[in-house]
């Protein structure tokens, strides 16, 4: 359970790093004098679900780690 765990966590960091990459490097553009939006503008439907996602396997990933130490 311990490979698991530690591979749900990586995965997840991952995710949200590559995310937090996008939304930065959109905004950047955006903010250049001729820039146009990269992505549409709406940023519930562009970036929660790939935070989220994210997230939510760095917090299984978490419970399976806590969760095994203790067996």
């Amino acid at each position: 359970m311990s490979k698991v765990s530690t591979q749900l966590l990586l995965i997840g960091l991952i995710l949200v790093v590559i995310t937090l990459g996008l939304n930065i490097y959109s905004s950047v553009t955006a903010d250049t004098l001729r820039g146009e939006e990269l992505f549409s503008t709406n940023w519930w439907a562009r970036w929660f679900p790939l935070y989220g996602t994210g997230g939510g396997l760095m917090l299984v990933g978490a419970v399976l780690r806590c969760t095994g130490k203790g067996r």
